[in-house]
């Protein structure tokens, strides 16, 4: 019985300290993600001042931890968690909210920073054109998994439309923040957004082929 309860007390430790490590990286992610402004500010930073410079730095943050916080919601399904299959479905819950809450904000930001004027339908604003396009996927794989029963949309369906979307913003995202912000023209943040979507790119993939076994529940939302 002791034996038992000995090994019992070592997995415990284990998992304690794996759920120590999962928490620490993400945390880690979102700091230098939120520090990316700071940094490496962009040109359009430079000219900014009181208000108009809060807005879109504020923007800017809230734009990066919202990609964090995507990024981290496909890692969370995707890879081995040394949480339990419950605590993975409420956490994909909040943080896919989360995620949508600051697809709002974000936009709404910084188009307060310069006064709430839209920007021209030219090709040279195509990564401002691109954000919009991936507003509207988010917030609609967002508002659809909060109230799917409203749409009348059975659960098979709604998982292939899900998933698919994602993969599209998975796509996307990339594009969309390498190319509107001077900030990831180079150096680490560059190199941190392609790595971190590559990745995340290639286990949505997967997931979508039935490679990974998708934890059961993590996405009935």
């Amino acid at each position: 019985m002791a034996a038992v309860r000995e090994k019992s007390n070592h997995v415990w430790d284990q998992k304690i300290y794996f759920r120590a490590i999962w928490i620490g990286v993400l945390l880690c992610l979102i700091v230098a993600a939120i520090s990316i402004p700071f940094l490496y500010p962009s040109t359009t930073l430079w000219y900014k001042t009181g208000i108009h410079r809060f807005f879109l730095l504020t923007g800017k943050i809230t734009g990066l931890l919202a990609v964090t916080l995507l990024f981290a919601q496909i890692v969370v399904i995707g890879l081995p968690m040394p949480f339990s299959r419950k605590t993975v479905t409420r956490v994909h819950r909040i943080n896919g909210t989360g995620i949508g809450l600051l697809a709002v904000l974000h936009p709404f930001l910084v188009l307060g920073s310069d006064g709430f004027h839209f920007i021209d339908l030219q090709w040279k604003y195509w990564p401002e054109v691109m954000g919009m396009l991936l507003f509207v996927m988010i917030g609609f794989n967002t508002v659809v998994s909060l109230w799917r029963p409203l749409f009348h949309i059975s659960y098979l369906v709604w998982k292939m439309i899900h998933r698919v979307v994602a993969l599209i913003v998975i796509a996307l995202i990339p594009a969309h923040v390498l190319f509107v912000s001077d900030s990831f023209t180079k150096g680490p943040p560059r190199f941190g957004v392609l790595i971190a979507f590559g990745v995340a790119f290639i286990v949505w993939a997967l997931l979508i082929a039935g490679v990974l076994p998708i934890k059961k529940g993590a996405v009935n939302s």
